[in-house]
């Protein structure tokens, strides 16, 4: 049997930032909707820019400039609404209480968080179709 399960939250994940001492400067947990799942998802793999570069490998000069520029925005646009999702009202009190830096640390963290997650998807999702062939095929 196949089946999905819809939760008011996919994930629901810790974020802590840590001192020097081991002490949390600044915790909270992240809660992330199937509707913002599936905007990360998009975030992540942003079709709109892979086709931008495709075309950007096929010119040059000004338009290859243009093109360059409108990838930095969308990538600009995406990551902010990625931190917006991910942090929501906890941004700020994150930052202030961790740094800048470490603040950009952490939207790196939850990046590949991220990644790594829908990457485990798939692969369980491959490796579920293959045990389910091997069944049937009696191999």
């Amino acid at each position: 049997m196949l089946k999905v399960t819809k939760r008011q939250y996919e994930i629901e994940e810790q974020i802590q930032g840590i001192g020097n001492d081991d002490e949390i400067l600044y915790e909270f947990t992240m809660q992330i909707t199937s509707e913002e799942l599936q905007r990360i998802n998009e975030i992540i793999i942003n079709e709109e820019s892979i086709k931008l570069a495709k075309k950007s490998a096929r010119v040059d000069g000004e338009e290859k400039e243009e093109i360059e520029a409108k990838i930095l925005e969308i990538a600009t646009a995406n990551q902010t609404e990625f931190e917006c999702i991910c942090f929501k009202d906890h941004k700020e009190p994150f930052i202030k209480a961790v740094g800048e830096y470490k603040y950009l640390e952490m939207v790196e963290l939850l990046f590949d968080f991220f990644i790594k997650a829908f990457l485990e998807k798939r692969t369980k999702t491959v490796d579920t179709m293959n045990t389910y062939l091997h069944k049937i095929s009696g191999k």
